[in-house]
């Protein structure tokens, strides 16, 4: 059972090729679901074979748009493009008079001039400078609440995502077993144990959240699906708040990304719109603060939550 969360592209059946480096599942099954004709494309050899080919819509990413560059389809076809931009971008005229230089910060962005911002669609709905385009979460037709283990799992596929985390998953691991879906898991935590299961598929890791009494945010990646999916399994998330809120000039992940836009959490779409009993956003230093966290989580039963 899927549920589609978008409000882009419900009126028309229309053809769209797919140019991305990498993307979820998530945006092609959507497409799919909504009666639309899809051509994946992931090589420019690919590319250059179809590019002559009748189409309404080209669906990339900022690595994509490079390759749409390359292959002369951007300057023809700029009209028909939308670029999938998780962070957001602004219109370049907030930038110029912010004395934002995109041609030394951010060439891609400035090259190719997008004069209409709304051609960005974004995962959340971060800004109307861009389209909402909207995500699909696969809603288990059981959720078993009351067979969840003592135990939570770590959010993140690295485990160089824990440095500086240390004291927060140790406080967290004394109350519930840590699992972990690291690639791999050499440097061990000081002061709790982790199980890690490595890479899995998509059914394991629904199993896991429906195990788990907590998904832990560790502060990073940003605004991710995976608390999404956490919810959608009935499993609460905890995440650090950022104080000051990150953006691109303290932080340098964001350094590059064309948008003035700061984060107070590492998924803000669910600490603003969600929030307890399923979201708990706390400071990460404050032990106590976690603590009580851990408490709650433990003494509630929670259901599975459509977060939209």
């Amino acid at each position: 059972r899927v549920r589609v969360f978008t409000n882009r592209l419900l009126c028309h059946h229309i053809w769209l090729i797919i140019y991305v480096s990498c993307f979820t599942h998530s945006c092609p099954q959507s497409l799919f679901l909504l009666g639309h004709k899809i051509t994946i494309v992931t090589t420019p050899q690919r590319l250059e074979a179809i590019k002559d080919m009748e189409y309404d819509i080209i669906m990339t990413d900022y690595i994509g748009l490079l390759g749409l560059h390359q292959n002369d389809i951007l300057a023809r076809h700029k009209c028909r493009t939308r670029v999938l931009d998780t962070f957001g971008s602004e219109p370049l005229e907030i930038f110029n008079a912010t004395g934002y230089n995109p041609n030394n910060t951010y060439p891609y962005f400035s090259r190719w001039q997008f004069k209409n911002t709304k051609q960005f669609w974004n995962l959340y709905p971060h800004t109307p400078d861009n389209s909402f385009l909207g995500f699909a979460m696969e809603i288990p037709e059981q959720v078993h609440t009351g067979a969840r283990k003592d135990m939570a799992l770590i959010y993140g596929k690295k485990e160089n995502y824990m440095v500086g985390m240390e004291r927060y998953l140790a406080s967290i691991g004394q109350s519930l077993k840590l699992h972990s879906t690291f690639t791999t898991y050499l440097h061990k935590l000081r002061g709790a144990d982790i199980v890690n299961h490595g890479v899995v598929d998509h059914t394991t890791l629904s199993g896991l959240l429906q195990s788990s009494k907590l998904f832990i945010g560790l502060g990073f990646p940003y605004e991710g699906p995976g608390p999404l999916e956490a919810l959608a399994n009935g499993c609460p998330y905890v995440q650090p708040r950022f104080s000051p809120p990150r953006g691109r000039l303290n932080e340098e992940f964001f350094r590059l990304k064309p948008t003035t836009r700061t984060v107070t959490s590492q998924s803000p779409y669910v600490e603003d719109y969600v929030g307890e009993p399923y979201v708990y956003t706390v400071d990460a230093n404050d032990l106590s603060a976690v603590k009580e966290v851990v408490d709650k989580v433990i003494s509630r039963a929670t259901k599975a939550y459509d977060s939209y």
